[in-house]
Order: C-alpha cells, then structure tokens, then sequence
C-alpha cells in the first residue's frame, strides 16, 4: 500500500524573499553592466575594477540567499505520516559557509568548486531531520572533482581548442562539435552526479542509487535524443522521467535487509503541461 507524502508552502511565504532578490539582482546587474562598459571603454582604474568585482559578488551573494529560503521552507513544507520534516540551520551559518566558499573557489581558480557544492549539500541534508533524526550525506567533494574535470572541464578545453584550430572561434563547425559532445558527454556527466546526490543514510537505513551506470546512461541519453529532435519541446518529460527513473531505483535498505521503496506517480500530460 502507497504511502503519499503531503505538502505546505504557498506564495505568500516566498514572495518577499523573491521581490527583494528580483528588485536587488536589477540593480547589481545595471551596475555590473556599466561597469563593463566603463573597463571596455577604456577605464581601467581600481575604483571600476573593484565595483565591477564586488557588483558580482553581491549578485551571486544575493540569489544564494534566495535559494537558501527556498530549500528552507520547501524541506519545512514536507510532511510525511503526520510529522513534518525539520530544519536546524540558520542563515548565518549559511552565510558563514558562503563567503569562505566563495572566496576559496576564487582564490583556487575553481578547484575548490566541488568541495564547496559537497559542503552546501552536507549543509541542507545533515541539518534536516524527520521524528528527530538527521540525515547523513555522504557523497565527497574529491569524488566530485573527478567527475567535473574528467566529464566537464578537461573535455571543453580540449574540444575548444581542437575547434579553433581546426575551424576558428564562432564558426559554425565550432559549435555544431560543442552540441555533439553535448549530447554524448551528458549522459555520463547526469549518470555520475546523481550517483554522487543519491548517498546517505538514515535511521539505520543506507541511501543509494541502485542501478548499473550504463544501464541508466542509455535511459537518459535516449531522452536526451528526444529533446534534441524536438528542438526542446519534449524537455520537461526529460525532467520528469529522469526524476521518476531516479526514484525508482533509490535503494533504502537497513542491516536485516528491509528495504523500502520510493516511486513517483507521473500523469505525464498533466505534469507536461503544469512545466
């Protein structure tokens, strides 16, 4: 028998949040904008270059915090058999985990990037809890420097080059082999990643994904295909069949071998048009 979780969140909670980042982010982005300007017209002074630096900053800063209330309220928003799930974190613990984050991806041109996705991950799952128990996250951000730089970062410096040399920048032949690495390289890049998202444990179940990698990277590829021929039109059935495949194999299983199973229940014409 299906047990349906519920849930509570409704406009009014985010809408502050929303049309103060929406009313801000205007701002930040009009004063980016002329900044550029001013350094491309010529003005290369330290005042321009540092309100340039910090107009981004802010900006980044600014919709990190939008998505912090959003996740906040939308786990609070969960209810499952009565009991709601729990939030323990605070905003300035977020912010703590932001700045040093930001600042580390900065200073290590982007090296540390995955270890400050891990840790924003950590932050969410591990201060949720359900009936008083947190939930533990396991992926690591070493892992997830592997996939990045093998799946994403090596790949396009390698492809731009070999396209400049052979073709030159913005021909036509460039981006045609950006869209065919695209569609190769995604699946495998979707595949590991969410194998990475999908590791923890609770209450002495262990959380994984249970499915064999090409298996699951011809699945997303075949969708993939769907919403390239489509010219985009098929791409929220890419979203939410990937979503159901996903939860279809989410294993929880504890020491004595219970297990119990997710699923979602998908009106594909319905949730079509909803997205």
């Amino acid at each position: 028998m299906k047990t349906y979780l519920s849930f509570h969140l409704n406009g009014k909670q985010l809408f502050p949040y929303w049309i103060s980042t929406y009313l801000l982010g205007i701002v930040l982005v009009v004063i980016y904008v002329l900044r550029s300007k001013a350094i491309l017209s010529g003005d290369m002074s330290f005042g321009t270059s540092l309100m340039l630096l910090l107009s981004f900053l802010l900006l980044v800063g600014v919709v990190y915090i939008y998505y912090y209330y959003v996740i906040k309220y939308t786990t609070d928003g969960i209810e499952y058999q009565g009991e709601r799930l729990v939030t323990s974190y605070t905003i300035s613990q977020f912010l703590g985990i932001l700045v040093v984050g930001l600042l580390l991806s900065i200073v290590t041109l982007g090296i540390y990037l995955p270890w400050f996705i891990q840790r924003l991950y950590t932050f969410f799952i591990e201060g949720s809890s359900y009936k008083g128990t947190s939930y533990r996250f396991d992926g690591d951000g070493l892992t997830l420097f592997g996939i990045l730089t093998l799946l994403l970062v090596l790949p396009i410096i390698a492809l731009s080059m070999i396209s400049v040399a052979l073709f030159g920048i913005g021909s036509a032949e460039e981006g045609m082999l950006a869209n065919i690495y695209q569609l190769i390289a995604l699946a495998p890049l979707y595949t590991l990643l969410l194998k990475w998202m999908v590791s923890g444990s609770y209450n002495g179940y262990r959380i994984s994904l249970d499915v064999k990698l090409f298996n699951m990277m011809g699945f997303i590829f075949l969708h993939l295909l769907f919403t390239v021929l489509t010219l985009g039109i098929y791409f929220p059935l890419f979203y939410l069949n990937i979503y159901k495949y996903v939860m279809a194999h989410v294993a929880c299983v504890n020491e004595a071998g219970e297990r119990v199973a997710l699923d979602y229940d998908m009106d594909k014409g319905g949730d079509f048009l909803f997205i």
